[in-house]
């Protein structure tokens, strides 16, 4: 039998392989989102505009840094596989702020609900990560160099697609729906109807919070009152 031994063929071969594993991770990443996007909203167009935003944000990613003369090699593919978990979470939090609002809301209503929870999160989460790299830039040592542009170009695109392009798209074409399953305290599940009737069923409701305020202790001249 004969085998190569050789540097340069084993550097090769190396790279070849972190080269394919490079674009194989970033399937294996859309496709987990995607059924972790599906499972939890259970909504296929939500789960639609997610995977394309995603998809957005690597391809922009990485022709910005094709355009910069980046080749793909040892380094650049490290960079590239942790440039695939960065670029999914900006999204993934704005959808999960989308869906909170249970029953049927308008999606205008629910896109200013997602802006107003997590925009000022996610643009705080941006600006600190872009300041981190703009302080690796300076470093002497290639990676830091190299996965400090990485970093900083995904941040701002992330951001960019994340408020601009999946909030457009929820605002104008977003689902209105989302049902949540009722959870029922089991120590509370054999009691009698009467009793049913008189439990506010949601505890975000007006009538509950009515309820919550009546059934409250109140302090009236040193007494205690129910």
């Amino acid at each position: 039998k004969f085998y190569f031994s050789s540097f340069e063929y084993w550097w090769y071969d190396t790279n070849g392989n972190l080269f394919e594993t490079a674009f194989v991770a970033r399937g294996i990443t859309l496709c987990i989102s995607g059924v972790v996007v599906l499972m939890y909203f259970r909504s296929l167009t939500l789960t639609i505009y997610s995977m394309g935003t995603i998809a957005y944000v690597l391809l922009s990613t990485t022709t910005i840094l094709v355009s910069l003369g980046w080749t793909i090699g040892f380094i650049e593919s490290i960079c590239l596989a942790i440039l695939i978990g960065i670029s999914c979470d900006f999204v993934i939090h704005l959808g999960h702020a989308y869906a909170i609002p249970s029953g049927t809301v308008s999606s205008c209503e629910r896109t200013k609900h997602a802006l107003l929870v997590m925009g000022p999160s996610i643009l705080a989460a941006s600006f600190t990560t872009i300041a981190a790299s703009i302080i690796m830039l300076f470093t002497n040592f290639r990676f830091y160099i190299q996965f400090a542009q990485i970093l900083m170009f995904t941040m701002i695109t992330a951001t960019l697609a994340s408020i601009i392009i999946f909030l457009t798209l929820t605002d104008c074409f977003g689902p209105t729906s989302f049902h949540r399953p009722i959870h029922v305290d089991s120590s509370t599940s054999h009691s009698s109807p009467s009793a049913n009737r008189d439990t506010p069923t949601s505890l975000s409701s007006p009538q509950a919070v009515q309820s919550t305020l009546t059934l409250g202790l109140s302090v009236h001249d040193g007494q205690v009152s129910a």
